[in-house]
């Protein structure tokens, strides 16, 4: 692996992190959202 990019870049994470929050939206649309706004500001 080259250490930054490759099978542990950002995308896997991104993959993993939705689908862990899923339940979340359909359960706390608000929280979900609320969690979602600050993920997309901690990452840009």
């Amino acid at each position: 692996w080259s250490g930054g990019g490759g099978l542990y870049g950002p995308a896997p994470v991104l993959q993993l992190w939705l689908s862990a929050a899923r339940p979340l939206f359909r359960v706390h649309g608000l929280v979900g959202g609320y969690l979602m706004c600050l993920a997309l500001g901690e990452g840009a």
